[in-house]
């Protein structure tokens, strides 16, 4: 079940507006699955900008870290002796 807080009893609360899972929605907009979403607070806004960078550098330090790893085992591969096969 996602983890939503509710809001505090004693709060205006618009009736029409309920809170925004930020990290769900992040994940849709940020893969393209749904738009960016015009009827979001500037807070929400703002939310859901912030995650949306910190997954889109995360999966950018991944691939890097991907890259260099495959670059260090293709110069080891290169290193070795090959065996050359009998004819």
């Amino acid at each position: 079940m996602p983890n939503r807080q509710e809001p505090e009893t004693g709060t205006d609360v618009d009736a029409d507006h309920r809170p925004v899972d930020v990290e769900r929605l992040g994940q849709l907009v940020d893969d393209g699955v749904v738009p960016w979403p015009g009827d979001l607070s500037d807070v929400e806004a703002a939310q859901l900008t912030a995650h949306i960078r910190r997954r889109r550098r995360s999966s950018l330090i991944r691939l890097i870290a991907r890259l260099i790893a495959a670059d260090i085992l293709r110069e080891r591969t290169e290193d070795l002796p090959h065996e050359k096969k009998p004819i």
